[in-house]
């Protein structure tokens, strides 16, 4: 355990050194270069003189994969709750939480038929697609993995889609800044669309973090929108159960432990000192002490997610982002650019006050995706009515569930 955050917290302690040693730029961020300094050590000489064995060998038990581990779900989890006291009433009004449902109202479903086209028409297996999307709807691997056993999804589904998923976090750390800086995003709004469109939850909420802003106004709202996406997996759960959970053989008592064993509990801290840091600005406004414990949470925030960053790049196994499927990578790619397209358009029009834009964006998006969804699903249904049977990756392909 010991072994392992020390070497996170290392590495991104490290990572904080290099930035601030480097020229300034828009486009380097303390969380980019803990990622890529995570990285470099893994997939050079450096990880056998620290004896780090890579994700491909499977080397669970080595000294350093429980503090590792440890980094990447609980460090995470405590700088989520401590970035509460980071929110300000001048960053979540009532018209940010309305944008972020409507978003996510529109984007999630919407990423679903797309996936589900995108699927039927390069032949991928049902349950493959359900994993994929559900993995690029919620919460990236969490997800994947949550629905899985109500989807008949099998182990090796899970890999291909929890790499699949990986691979387009890892784009989105590189690509979300420079395209916010190019369409001169407001940070807040930028750290909107991250939350609200990147698959997994450190990868959200560390590009939040480098669309900064005034107050880290770009980190605090992806990690409050993530928030409020990541409360959808519960939902979703129940929902991918009624479409499949009859196929995977599973009960309403499994259902019931599955949803309640997904709820994050981490995020009621995240509420508690939200709404605490509301009411010091009001009461404690101008106390030194005051502006002192707001200034200590902020280099811990700091500290924990370049921690949390280097711990993704410790994992980033340049040749494990190969493994998945070509189909596989066509499905999450063409599903992840959707989320990334619509929630983009969707914020923007919301930033300029266009609530009617919004709304047809919306619509439309949802309209589009169905479309295309039905009928792909038509063109598939046509096929294997005339060519039953199939091998593996053709068969359960948008069928009804057997």
């Amino acid at each position: 355990m010991i072994a392992g955050l020390a070497l996170a917290f290392g590495v991104g302690l490290a990572a904080l050194g290099i930035r601030h040693a480097l020229p300034p730029s828009p486009y380097v961020s303390d969380v980019l270069v803990a990622i890529a300094l995570g990285a470099l050590i893994l997939n050079t000489p450096l990880a056998r003189w620290l004896r780090l064995p890579r994700p491909s060998e499977h080397a669970a038990t080595h000294a350093y994969a429980k503090g590792l581990a440890f980094a990447g779900k609980w460090v995470l989890r405590a700088a989520i709750v401590l970035m509460g006291l980071k929110v300000q009433t001048k960053f979540l009004g009532a018209g940010e939480v309305v944008l972020i449902l409507g978003v996510a109202a529109a984007s999630i479903p919407s990423a679903f038929f797309v996936a589900h086209a995108m699927g039927a028409r390069l032949g991928l297996r049902r349950p493959l697609v359900d994993l994929v999307a559900g993995g690029t709807m919620i919460c990236g691997a969490s997800a994947v993995q949550a629905i899985a056993p109500v989807t008949a999804g099998e182990r090796d589904d899970q890999g291909i889609a929890i790499a699949t998923v990986f691979v387009f976090s890892v784009a989105a750390l590189l690509a979300f800044r420079p395209i916010a800086l190019f369409l001169r995003i407001d940070p807040s709004y930028a750290g909107l669309w991250a939350g609200l469109s990147v698959n997994d939850l450190s990868s959200a909420i560390a590009v939040g973090q480098q669309m900064g802003g005034i107050g880290d106004a770009g980190g605090v709202m992806a990690a409050a929108s993530k928030s409020a996406r990541v409360l959808l997996l519960a939902p979703t759960l129940v929902v991918f159960a009624l479409l499949r959970g009859a196929a995977a053989g599973h009960t309403h008592g499994d259902l019931r432990k599955r949803v309640a064993s997904h709820l994050p509990g981490f995020l009621l801290g995240y509420l508690a000192l939200a709404i605490a840091r509301a009411l010091g600005d009001r009461v404690l406004a101008g106390n030194t002490a005051w502006a002192a414990l707001l200034d200590v949470n902020r280099v811990l925030v700091d500290v924990a997610m370049v921690s949390v960053s280097a711990s993704i790049g410790l994992h980033l196994e340049l040749r494990g982002l190969l493994r998945a499927g070509v189909r596989a990578l066509a499905v999450g790619g063409v599903t992840s650019a959707w989320m990334a397209s619509v929630t983009l358009a969707m914020i923007c029009a919301g930033a300029h006050g266009s609530t009617w834009t919004v709304v047809l964006l919306g619509a439309g998006a949802l309209a589009v995706s169905y479309a295309s969804w039905r009928i792909e699903k038509g063109r598939t249904l046509r096929k294997n009515g005339l060519r039953v049977g199939g091998d593996r990756e053709n068969d359960e392909t948008f069928l009804p569930a057997r």
